[in-house]
């Protein structure tokens, strides 16, 4: 399930990001580049079904940027001819993609960092509806690695990224009948050892002990995208503005909560969903802050809440109200402080809603709806905050 996948890549990640300061402190001489190559595999489905491993190669180039933050630039290929199913794998698959790489924690010869790519996956043969073709899709692969340092500029490391891509439905029949195949948030796992080079001037690197964050506030703007409760053929993309708050508990861990509005109003309205929607979530963000910069993995709960959900049908005229799902929201989070009291912050994740039972009345008939599968969404958010 996607969401099972989003969990485990937050279990993965997130315990290194807290461990003692006693660790995190060395002292290392750093490249300004570093250049590697490695081994690569990627997940998709087999003739049967099931998912299976695509062996590939791949490349990297990290520039330094601080003692803790790089940009990383990555390109995999994997050669295998997969079966093509509806959009989302067929033949062979290239992946770009470009971002930022956050270490958590450096001890001795050994770094382990968080890893936010957004990129592009590019399909040979994909099946596309009415014949197969190529595919190309936005992603965003959030993940970790490893690295152990092999001498002044030589590094072995190892990297998992959970990908994920929007998917647009395949229309099946006249308006109102149900897609073929429906609107989706795929996701793929890569994984990759191998490599890295350093080349450029060596610089020092002194890790600091963590420091205790400031109570923090702001606000944010969101875009996403989503899938809905009932199929549909295209995600929904929808804009938001908010607000966080952001309060240190340990400093390794802060207590975090977002508030959000998508004032869209939804073109679909059903039991599940419908109108504008609004967002609380309430949780923790665990990881590392230097002097200007911190890196976080977040875990986050709470509600959604659409605005004009279909409740009852009398005479052919509906009658709409509130409703609300449980959401869990899983990802990282990303603050520079710019100034001693401002903060710019990036969040990106993936979002889930889970449905609950419930009926709707047509013409006093209490009708009980099949619960839909929990749905997900690509969320990002850009805010700015004000440390007290």
């Amino acid at each position: 399930m996607r969401w099972a996948s989003s969990i485990n890549l937050f279990l993965i990640v997130t315990p290194w990001s807290w461990l003692t300061p006693e660790l995190a402190l060395a002292q290392n001489r750093d490249p300004t580049v570093q250049v590697g190559a490695q081994i690569a595999g990627i997940t998709f489905l087999d003739n049967s079904g099931h998912p299976n491993i695509s062996a590939g190669l791949a490349t990297s180039t990290v520039f330094r940027t601080a003692s803790r933050l790089a940009v990383e630039f990555d390109a995999s290929w994997f050669p295998s001819n997969w079966p093509a199913t509806y959009e989302t794998q067929g033949g062979r698959a290239l992946l770009v993609k470009a971002g930022l790489r956050a270490t958590f924690l450096s001890w001795r010869r050994v770094s382990v960092a968080g890893t936010l790519l957004p990129g592009v996956l590019s399909l040979a043969r994909t099946f596309r509806g009415v014949d197969v073709g190529p595919g190309t899709h936005f992603v965003l692969g959030l993940g970790g690695g490893v690295s152990f340092r092999l001498s002044k500029r030589t590094v072995a490391r190892a990297d998992g990224t959970l990908n994920l891509y929007p998917v647009r439905g395949q229309p099946a029949g006249p308006q109102g009948v149900p897609p073929e195949e429906a609107a989706t948030i795929a996701s793929t796992w890569e994984l990759g050892a191998g490599i890295g080079y350093g080349v450029g001037q060596l610089h020092e690197t002194t890790a600091s002990e963590a420091s205790l964050g400031q109570l923090t506030v702001g606000g944010d703007a969101s875009y996403d995208l989503a899938t809905t409760a009932f199929p549909t053929t295209a995600s929904v993309r929808q804009a938001g503005v908010g607000g966080f708050v952001s309060y240190p508990l340990l400093a390794y861990c802060d207590a975090d909560a977002t508030f959000g509005i998508f004032p869209g109003v939804s073109k679909a309205f059903t039991p599940f969903e419908g109108g504008r929607m609004l967002q609380g979530l309430v949780g923790v963000k665990v990881g590392r802050r230097a002097r200007r910069v911190g890196v976080f993995a977040k875990v986050r709960g709470g509600l959604a809440t659409y605005t004009r959900a279909l409740i009852a049908v009398n005479d052919m005229v509906p009658t709409e109200a509130w409703s609300s799902h449980v959401a869990l929201d899983l990802g990282g989070v990303l603050e520079f402080y710019v100034h001693s009291r401002f903060v710019l912050r990036l969040d990106a994740g993936d979002t889930h809603l889970f449905y609950r039972d419930t009926t709707v009345s047509v013409n006093g008939v209490s009708l009980p709806q099949p619960v839909p599968t929990a749905t997900n969404s690509i969320a990002t958010t850009v805010g700015f905050g004000w440390r007290y």
